[in-house]
């Protein structure tokens, strides 16, 4: 591979690993700022935090924006 290839693949990655921190950041100052205020469920809170939730017949999957999965047993 030559070096402007390789160039273009390093910062693509860092390009990727930006937006992910990022969405990190954002995700991390929603939480602190409803971290002792939540009472009630939030439908905006969990759209912005949560990807998609996946039902299966046992269990839930909850992928929330930043990659982490979270299995729940039903």
């Amino acid at each position: 591979m030559d070096l402007r290839k390789q160039k273009e693949k390093v910062q693509s990655r860092e390009t990727n690993q930006q937006a992910k921190l990022h969405s990190l950041d954002e995700i991390n100052k929603l939480v602190e700022l409803h971290k002792y205020c939540l009472v009630d469920f939030d439908e905006q809170l969990v759209r912005r935090l949560v990807e998609k939730i996946t039902i299966f017949q046992r269990y839930m999957e909850f992928t929330f924006k930043d990659g982490e999965v979270i299995r729940v047993n039903m």
